[in-house]
């Protein structure tokens, strides 16, 4: 069943972009990627955003910086926050920031939809 809300994935790698959009595509989700935080502000009308799945590391900004900016709009929208270098000290930002999921590289297809189910569903 097609998804209404748009997943967008933000990763300066465009190797994740790729392979975590069509993971979500083939499960329904429509997907916009975006290679950096600056391009996913620039680009997207917030109003428009299902969810957002996002790196914590990324130049330009990071994806808790994003967070921030998010937030100081109002943003109030699900924000998945994933990372290859996990810390406690991220984690507890991430959460502090409201993310509503917190997901470890390499990790799981089916961590991924389920997060990102959870993430559309409270939205409807």
């Amino acid at each position: 069943m097609k998804q209404t809300h748009v997943v967008h994935i933000i990763d300066d790698d465009p190797l994740i972009l790729v392979s975590l959009g069509d993971l979500l595509e083939s499960e329904g989700f429509a997907v916009e990627t975006h290679t950096s935080a600056k391009s996913f502000l620039r680009t997207t009308t917030l109003d428009e955003v299902g969810c957002v799945l996002t790196d914590v590391d990324m130049p330009g900004m990071t994806g808790l910086e994003l967070m921030e900016r998010l937030s100081g709009h109002g943003f109030v929208r699900p924000v998945i926050v994933m990372t290859g270098r996990p810390s406690a000290k991220v984690s507890a930002e991430a959460a502090a920031l409201g993310a509503t999921d917190f997901l470890e590289k390499p990790f799981s297809a089916c961590a991924l939809i389920a997060g990102v189910r959870r993430a559309c569903l409270s939205l409807t």
